[in-house]
């Protein structure tokens, strides 16, 4: 599951050649981060299970 709105460096389109990788704090923003547009968002699923009773 991919976090919405954070800058990781696992969905990041440079993370390949960045110096930087992995190197910043967790509450810490990229200047360079981009998301890859590549990795699709899966949408998140809804428990049906509380309709159920």
């Amino acid at each position: 599951m991919l976090v919405e709105g954070k800058n990781i460096c696992v969905i990041c389109a440079w993370r390949e050649h960045c110096q930087k990788r992995f190197s910043l704090p967790a509450e810490a923003s990229c200047p360079d981060y981009t998301r890859d547009i590549t990795i699709k968002e899966k949408p998140e699923k809804k428990d049906n299970d509380a309709d159920k009773r």
